[in-house]
């Protein structure tokens, strides 16, 4: 059971669905938050375990990748990364264990390889690739171009959200960005240029994503910023994310995906569980911790009539999020739970 509030707000919480009538009272501020429930009906004991959360969001053990805030001057989208020097926390892609699919066609570091870079602003997310090619072919345009060399980015934005799901939900995006074919006839039909392409969620769409690329002598070069508004989400410091980045490659004749590398290193799967921890961070690569649950007490057993009042420090809820008080709650009764008279 549970219930959302705004942050500052008091509130009521709701014990219907419970065969007892208990009172349980809510109220928050911006430092102070206090819990009071009383037991009114005999024969039952109350125990309840009280968390407040950040909606949508997860705490995971391991260690987050982190997304450094770009101060000014922001990034400028062309294919040259030297403007990415500044930008904390890049991410090396070189190694077997990072091919997670196609490891048998991978040939090393110069067959396939990069160095993935993210950054972002309050109205942009960044990302950028050097990536190692020793064969470039991209022959495709829109939904077809994941047939040839580009890169992807998967984010979900609500981490925390029906955390048993596994599949891509309308909070799950895969965007795909290519580096087009370097070919500058000035003939559309032939002439490929870099683009961006949103896979998922159904409907949706990458409008206003620069992307800039550029051939370098070991393979090509690319950066994307993406308007937040693709996501549908307002960006803060310390909030958390899933991100994965996967480097795709086609080498032979034929359009199709021969090697993919990503940040992880298991066997890819395009499901949630794939996807890693990151978290919006400083422009030094710092962040605070991502406090998204905190438990309040353990637990606590009522009599009757007896009341019990806790007060506790309320995490700060960041704007355009709610704070969640779940609580859960046991009957102490000799009983079997659907017992009647009838089964005497």
């Amino acid at each position: 059971m549970s219930n959302v509030y705004g942050g500052g707000t008091p509130a009521s919480v709701s014990c219907s669905n419970f065969p007892f009538n208990p009172q349980i009272r809510f109220s928050m501020t911006n430092t102070k938050s206090t819990f009071m429930m009383k037991k009114l009906t005999p024969l039952f004991a109350f125990v309840p375990v009280l968390s407040l959360a950040l909606a949508a969001n997860a705490q995971t053990s391991a260690k987050p990748i982190t997304i450094p805030f770009k101060p000014d001057p922001p990034l400028t989208i062309d294919g040259d990364l030297g403007d990415w020097n500044a930008v904390p926390d890049a991410i090396e892609l070189n190694t077997k264990q990072h091919v997670s699919f196609g490891a048998d066609a991978w040939k090393g570091a110069t067959d396939l390889s990069a160095t993935v870079h993210l950054a972002w602003r309050q109205e942009t997310l960044y990302i950028a690739a050097d990536v190692t090619d020793n064969v470039l072919r991209q022959t495709e345009r829109g939904s077809n171009l994941w047939k040839g060399d580009h890169i992807e980015l998967y984010l979900d934005t609500a981490p925390d959200t029906d955390p048993g799901k596994n599949v891509f939900g309308p909070r799950q995006f895969q965007i795909g960005l290519s580096p087009g074919n370097f070919s500058h006839t000035g003939d559309s039909l032939t002439d490929i240029p870099p683009e961006a392409y949103a896979f998922l969620p159904a409907g949706a769409s990458a409008k206003g994503t620069e992307v800039g690329a550029k051939r370098t002598a070991t393979g090509y070069t690319i950066e994307a910023a993406i308007p937040w508004t693709v996501f549908d989400f307002k960006p803060q410091v310390g909030l958390p994310l899933s991100v994965e980045v996967g480097i795709s490659d086609t080498d032979g004749i034929e359009a199709s995906q021969g090697k993919f590398l990503t940040i992880g290193t298991g066997e890819w799967k395009r499901q949630r569980a794939n996807l890693l921890p990151a978290v919006l961070a400083n422009a030094d690569g710092s962040a605070p911790a991502s406090i998204t649950s905190t438990p309040i007490f353990e637990s606590y057993s009522l009599k009757r009539e007896e009341s019990k009042t806790v007060t506790f420090d309320a995490p700060a809820v960041p704007e355009g999020y709610e704070a969640v008080l779940s609580l859960q709650a046991r009957l102490d009764t000799p009983k079997v739970g659907g017992y009647t008279n009838a089964l005497q």
